[in-house]
């Protein structure tokens, strides 16, 4: 595994996270979320996500990098997405989306017309 710190270890359907324990841990530290989406076919759930990985504390890459993470459990992609989408929310709240706004704002259309 690379130098980053998300937990993708998500409760499915047929599994309980431990009482007072997080179905996810996602660190904000390694990346900044710009945009997430979320797609199925018949036997698997996607969940892509847009970032900028970090360089060193509090710089980042200026060229948007793509994840995607395939889930079995419908659930489990659920949690996932739902917590990329308030990473991103956290991030759009901040001055530093607005500043990168200008140069990654293509690639975030870009990239929700390529997982349509």
């Amino acid at each position: 595994m690379s130098k980053e710190t998300a937990s993708v270890n998500v409760a499915t359907a047929n599994e309980t996270a431990a009482p007072g324990m997080p179905l996810l841990s996602l660190s904000l530290n390694d990346k900044f979320y710009l945009a997430t989406a979320h797609t199925s076919d018949e036997t698997l759930h996607y969940v892509y996500s847009l970032f900028c990985r970090q360089r060193h504390s509090g710089t980042y890459e200026m060229m948007p990098e793509t994840d995607i993470a395939a889930f079995s459990d419908a659930k489990a992609a659920d949690i996932y997405h739902k917590t990329i989408q308030n990473a991103v929310a956290y991030n759009k709240r901040g001055r530093l989306f607005e500043a990168v706004q200008g140069f990654v704002g293509n690639y975030i259309e870009d990239f929700y017309m390529r997982v349509r």
